[in-house]
């Protein structure tokens, strides 16, 4: 509808703000339009749905503030530039209205009794709102469900009034003619809207992993309010620890993987049950607006890292018996929970971590976490929270081969003005060896040092093909997980994972344990 409009108009340039979704739907459409396409996105939108916007050759701008300050700027440069403002929630609301025209045509002669739409802007549940609300008019259906929004905790900014005074949404005002109190709906609610984040204020910005609904101010909060209002429906707000649950629930029980956006429905509709506003009889519709697949990287920060076997059915045997499959890992918050200050026992090291991820330790497995922990709080320091604990479970549990090539000891100086310099001792095959070698940074300084000892040596010859750094943890003590691709020159890949407070040491514990791995292929001994 908007991208028709800008045709019709004559625009030659579209400009929009999104927090993804939106962003994805104007660029696809400009493109087969043949408009230009600009994007502003708030900074640390996720890479999924920014990869939708670039394929389509739309120009995407990450803004450094929340997504009102990008949708400001919006403004700014349409009415600089020309360009059409693509999401001013006029025309757009229009297009969207249609899903309302679904939901009613879809349960044909049967009456929905509430539709809970997530909130970011507020456009969605308004447009939904005024397509039931047409049909309504025309006599096409018989009633109009209530309506429910639903924000993350994180970027709640529309509330229920609790009869003090607040300030009246921007541009709203009751329309009393309009106004609908059925004789079911004992009192009518009104709601009130206190923005989380005024433009450019970064310290009050939205904090939520549902990252298409961070909006702490939403532009569509008057017409929201207004459907809230009509129907007398609920507005709630979803933790991101149990929307990640909900997430989860949906994809076991149907097979539904949705973004963690869309799953904030789920959670709105066990509030209103548990408060008894939902009735067991009625029929609710829960508007899933996204798939998962627009922001995995937020599924995948609490769920457990795979196994990793070579192609043996004893590994498999190995795998299922020692129910490495059990591995719980926590919601967002519990990740950062502290477990260890000082070093444990072995014995209570075992049960906290069938306590906290349902995993049953072999006696080999025990020591090599053990001696992992005691290595994070005595060697690095470093206090050990659940994700550092589960960090080491998933390497701990990986399949051990004999060890070729072990790291001894290393020592790397670096500064802004020199190059990076390693010394790096090691044994090979039982043997120790020295080597010192400098480098682009201080990573690759040590992996130098290990490959001159390697080639002295007639090593296997390698080289790195992809380097992956994550951080499951804050602070700038947070623990890493470096992945690493090794290749040799016949083609033979492995991929392996390594843990570490240190990104150096993780990097080179990561490059010594693909040689072993390459090792144990080639029938190395």
């Amino acid at each position: 509808m908007e991208i028709n409009k800008a045709k019709e108009l004559g625009f030659k340039s579209v400009v929009v703000a999104s927090t993804g979704n939106m962003a994805a739907s104007v660029a696809a459409y400009s493109a087969q339009a043949g408009l230009e396409c600009y994007v502003f996105v708030p900074e640390n939108t996720p890479r999924g749905k920014l990869a939708q916007s670039l394929s389509y050759g739309a120009k995407v701008i990450q803004i450094r503030g929340t997504y009102n300050d990008a949708a400001n700027l919006a403004v700014k440069a349409s009415e600089k530039y020309r360009y059409y403002l693509a999401g001013d929630y006029v025309f757009r609301l229009e297009g969207q209205k249609s899903a309302g025209f679904e939901l009613a045509e879809q349960m044909w002669r049967e009456n929905i009794d509430w539709v809970i739409v997530p909130i970011g802007m507020g456009t969605n549940l308004s447009a939904i709102f005024k397509g039931l609300w047409e049909y309504y008019q025309l006599g096409l259906i018989d009633c109009l469900p209530r309506m429910v929004g639903v924000q993350a905790e994180g970027a709640h900014s529309i509330f229920k009034t609790d009869n003090r005074k607040h300030n009246t949404p921007r541009g709203w005002q009751a329309e009393r003619s309009e106004a609908m109190t059925p004789a079911r709906w004992k009192k009518q609610e009104k709601f009130y809207v206190k923005p989380v984040a005024k433009p450019n204020t970064i310290a009050s910005a939205p904090n939520t992993i549902a990252s298409a609904i961070a909006v702490g101010d939403p532009l569509d909060a008057p017409k929201v309010i207004n459907a809230l209002t009509k129907t007398n429906g609920a507005i709630e707000a979803a933790g991101d620890d149990e929307t990640l649950r909900a997430q989860q629930l949906l994809t076991r029980n149907e097979a539904l993987y949705v973004e963690p956006s869309a799953a904030t429905t789920v959670v709105a509709l066990e509030h209103l049950l548990k408060k008894g506003k939902i009735k067991d009889t009625d029929t609710v519709v829960c508007v899933a607006t996204g798939a998962g697949l627009k922001d995995p990287a937020t599924t995948l920060k609490v769920l457990a890292e795979p196994p990793t076997i070579e192609a043996d059915l004893k590994e498999i045997e190995r795998v299922i018996k020692g129910q490495l499959f059990a591995i719980r890992a926590g919601g967002v918050k519990e990740r950062e929970k502290v477990l260890f200050i000082k070093t444990p026992s072995k014995n209570a090291l075992k049960n906290l971590v069938k306590k906290e991820f349902s995993l049953d330790l072999t006696a080999h497995d025990l020591r090599e976490v053990y001696e992992e922990v005691k290595y994070f709080i005595e060697t690095k320091g470093k206090h050990i929270a659940k994700a550092d604990l589960q960090s080491i479970l998933e390497d701990a549990i990986q399949e051990k081969h004999p060890k070729i090539l072990e790291l001894v000891d290393f020592e790397i100086t670096t500064s802004q003005k020199r190059r990076p310099h390693a010394k790096v001792e090691v044994k090979l095959k039982g043997k120790k060896y020295q080597e010192n070698s400098e480098g682009v940074g201080p990573v690759d300084a040590g992996i130098s040092a290990i490959r001159k000892i390697l080639t002295k040596q007639n090593g296997i010859d390698f080289n790195i093909d992809d380097f992956n750094v994550e951080i499951p943890t804050t602070g700038a003590d947070a623990t890493v997980e470096v992945t690493m691709v090794l290749k040799d020159k016949k083609g033979n890949q492995v991929v392996e994972k390594t843990t570490s407070p240190d990104i150096i040491v993780a990097s080179m514990n990561a490059y010594v344990a693909g040689y072993n791995e390459l090792a144990f292929q080639k029938g190395l001994k």
